[in-house]
């Protein structure tokens, strides 16, 4: 038993001495040691320095809708609601259009096209890349401002055809009704000379009143497909809070991968240096002409 006590002690000296071994190395080796630590961090601020920085800004849209209004069987009702342009088809035009997948375009770039739905809503958010903070500002505003150029197009031609409809009938409700007032006067005007005469007129301005209601309803649920929120162009909705500082490179992260990879690869070398030197001399103390 005092045997094995023995062997522990010894064992745990020994660890206690190669502790005190690796520390006396790294003493003996601080000047290897701090060097490379210095051209590691020294080398990440270079890179720092000569590395542009690069900026990031989004922007939010909503697609625009347009109502379309089939046959009218009562009023407020719209057969369907049709985006200014399919979600699907847009991200796809414009990834090609501004080159997303290219990574080897030049600065300011649109960098993602991402779609999110909110109820009935489409959102399209747009990223863009710059050298500079106002720079990739004014870059996105140039895309913003071309895009809803080209939906407010496509949205006032897919909106002209109905508000031409509803022109028309109220066109339509204009000359009934100036033909029921001329119909009530020529009712009154023959009501007591010929009253059959005026029974056929009272018909007839019976049946233009409900030709009139009928057209009202028509020109009342075109009104609503119209009106908000049934349609409604493209339009911004905003920009997410978005950090000043650049997106890459980031310093403070490749400051403290330097710091770090530059003790350890220190602390390696000093260690490489430390076993070549004992090598050397282990060899030099065994050659013939040392003997």
């Amino acid at each position: 038993m005092n045997s094995n006590h023995t062997q522990n002690s010894q064992l745990q000296y020994d660890d206690e001495i190669n502790l005190l071994d690796l520390w006396w190395v790294l003493v003996r080796r601080k000047w290897v040691t701090l060097t490379t630590f210095l051209i590691i961090v020294l080398s990440a601020i270079a890179y720092l320095r000569i590395v542009p920085p690069v900026y990031e800004d989004q922007a939010v849209i909503q697609i625009g809708q347009v109502s379309q209004v089939g046959q009218v069987s009562q009023v407020g009702q719209v057969s369907q609601v049709s985006q200014v342009e399919d979600p699907s088809v847009l991200v796809q035009r414009l990834e090609t259009k501004y080159r997303v997948k290219d990574s080897g375009r030049e600065y300011p770039r649109v960098t993602s096209i991402n779609l999110a739905r909110k109820g009935t809503n489409t959102l399209v958010t747009i990223t863009a890349n710059d050298y500079s903070k106002p720079g990739v500002e004014d870059y996105l505003n140039e895309v913003l401002n071309g895009l809803l150029k080209e939906h407010e197009k496509i949205y006032s031609a897919s909106i002209k055809i109905t508000r031409e409809r509803y022109d028309s009938l109220v066109r339509q409700i204009d000359r009934l009704e100036t033909q029921v007032s001329e119909l009530a006067s020529l009712i009154g005007a023959v009501k007591s000379t010929e009253p059959s005469q005026a029974a056929i007129l009272s018909i007839e301005k019976g049946r233009l009143l409900t030709d009139i209601t009928s057209l009202q309803g028509a020109a009342t649920t075109i009104q609503l497909a119209l009106a908000e929120p049934q349609s409604r162009p493209s339009k911004y909705i905003g920009r997410p809070i978005i950090a000043d500082a650049p997106i890459k490179p980031r310093s403070q992260l490749v400051i403290t991968l330097a710091v770090v990879l530059g003790g350890l690869l220190g602390i390696f070398i000093a260690f490489i240096v430390e076993f070549f030197a004992k090598a050397n001399r282990g060899a030099y103390s065994k050659s013939p002409e040392s003997a």
